[in-house]
């Protein structure tokens, strides 16, 4: 049952990457908030104009721009002030005034102005999946723990493992995943309390542990002296108080 649930964890890993891993556009991938600079391409004719005609956003939202962008000699500029992260559809003509001799063709922009390529997909992949086996072993160390330091240390392991885990997740979401905006932020959140709560964690776990197994050692040591159990919950409560 284990090894079945492994195998489809990685497969849904496997799924989700491959359902992000961006096709290389022939002009490029950008960040936003830049300005866009490109060498007129147009193999058809002398092209002296160029437009932005859509922008589908990630969330498949189609936007018309029909914006014509800024040329100086043989290059064409675009200035991005918008934070929205798409694919944007643009022409370059010989006559502005009509459709003849266009060439058309697209770029990207997202957060990481990059394409998210399969070495990437198989690299977050490997780590995804490295970081979820040692979750898997210190979840159980928590389960066989034989000591109170050694289940503390489990269940911080545990807590710094889930922690990375969110982060890598935050990353990907951020700068790949763009069409789940909520995602990113339920995994920034979840990044951000988990980050400052680390500690408080630790101390809070620490002392609910240590206190139940003092509480215990004193039960046990009531009970050698010939109390019964109850008696000896009884006056380790009173003693603890």
């Amino acid at each position: 049952m284990k090894k079945i649930l492994m195998i489809a964890v990685l497969g849904m890993f496997l799924f989700s990457f491959a359902t992000i891993v961006s096709a290389e556009d022939k002009i490029g991938v950008f960040k936003p908030n830049v300005e866009f600079n490109i060498t007129n391409f147009c193999s058809t004719a002398d092209c002296t104009y160029m437009d932005l005609e859509s922008v589908t956003y990630p969330n498949g939202t189609v936007l018309f721009l029909g914006d014509a962008m800024n040329q100086v000699g043989q290059e064409f500029t675009y200035n991005f002030s918008s934070e929205d992260s798409g694919t944007y559809y643009f022409r370059t003509c010989a006559d502005p005034r009509g459709s003849e001799m266009c060439e058309r063709d697209y770029f990207s922009i997202n957060p990481a102005g990059a394409a998210f390529t399969i070495a990437q997909a198989i690299l977050y992949g490997f780590i995804l999946v490295l970081l979820g086996l040692f979750l898997f072993l210190s979840i159980h160390g928590v389960r066989k723990a034989v000591s109170a330091e050694w289940l503390i240390g489990y269940i911080c392991l545990s807590y710094l493992v889930l922690y990375l885990i969110v982060s890598v997740l935050w990353i990907l979401t951020k700068n790949y995943i763009i069409g789940f905006p909520m995602l990113e932020s339920v995994l920034f959140m979840a990044w951000f309390v988990m980050g400052i709560g680390f500690l408080p964690f630790i101390i809070i776990v620490s002392l609910y542990i240590l206190g139940k197994e003092a509480k215990a050692t004193l039960e046990q040591g009531y009970t050698k002296q010939g109390y019964s159990r109850e008696e000896a919950k009884e006056l380790s409560r009173k003693n603890k108080r």
